[in-house]
This record gives structure tokens, C-alpha cells and sequence, in this order.
């Protein structure tokens, strides 16, 4: 795979839903080992954070419905609307990590993107 062959779709997905490089590590690692359940210190000690931070992290994924509180921690969310999407992230990611990476860098800070997906929220009511 080219990555300058990332399709569009994929593109749009990161920058419009992921938050960071350990949001997309965390999701990829517990989608990817389904359907087992990490604590947020597996997934801290995985993705190079502080527990604490792991915490937050792994909530910001459930809020997106990816992932759910299971026994042990947190597993991938089988019917979560975008496990499809998921899935072909994974697919690509492999062969464009840093693409992907660098989209992700590129992206506003979490708490600028939080301010405008409340806005965004609000404007469909």
C-alpha cells in the first residue's frame, strides 16, 4: 500500500474523530486483541502514559463508543457503529503509520477540538 494512497474516507475519519497518537494506539492495540479486556495500566504501560492519563483516555474512547467497560477494564465495542471503520483504519495504518501520525499532529489540540464538537452539538439541536 502507497501511502500517499490513504483513502479518503481513512482521512477523514482521523481528523474528524481521533484525538491523538495514544487515543489511535490504544484503539488499534484493544481492537486488534478483541475480545480481551485491558486495564489502564496494560494500556498505560502500552501506549507510554501515566496511568492517570491512561484513565482518560480509555473514557474518551467509550464516550466515542469504540471501546466498553468490561470485566478486567475495557474492551473493543463489537457493535459500535464504526467498527467497520475501525477495521480499515487498522488495514491502513500498518503501511502509513506515519501519515497517519502526522495527520494526527497536524490536528488542533484536544481541548479546541472538545470546544467545537460542543458547538457542533448544539448547532443540531
Amino acid at each position: 500500500m502507497v501511502p500517499e494512497l490513504l483513502p479518503e474516507e481513512v482521512r477523514a475519519f482521523v481528523t474528524a474523530r481521533i484525538d491523538s497518537v495514544p487515543h489511535l494506539e490504544a484503539l488499534l492495540l484493544i481492537w486488534d486483541t478483541a475480545p480481551r479486556a485491558w486495564s489502564a495500566g496494560e494500556i498505560a504501560r502500552r501506549v507510554y502514559l501515566p496511568e492517570d492519563r491512561s484513565e482518560r483516555l480509555l473514557q474518551d474512547l467509550v464516550g466515542h463508543r469504540w471501546i466498553k467497560a468490561a470485566e478486567g477494564g475495557y474492551a473493543f465495542d463489537a457493535g459500535s457503529p464504526d467498527a467497520p471503520m475501525v477495521a480499515h483504519l487498522a488495514e491502513h495504518y500498518r503501511s502509513n503509520l506515519i501519515l497517519i501520525a502526522e495527520m494526527i499532529h497536524r490536528k488542533a489540540p484536544s481541548a479546541v477540538l472538545d470546544f467545537a464538537r460542543a458547538f457542533a452539538l448544539r448547532k443540531d439541536r
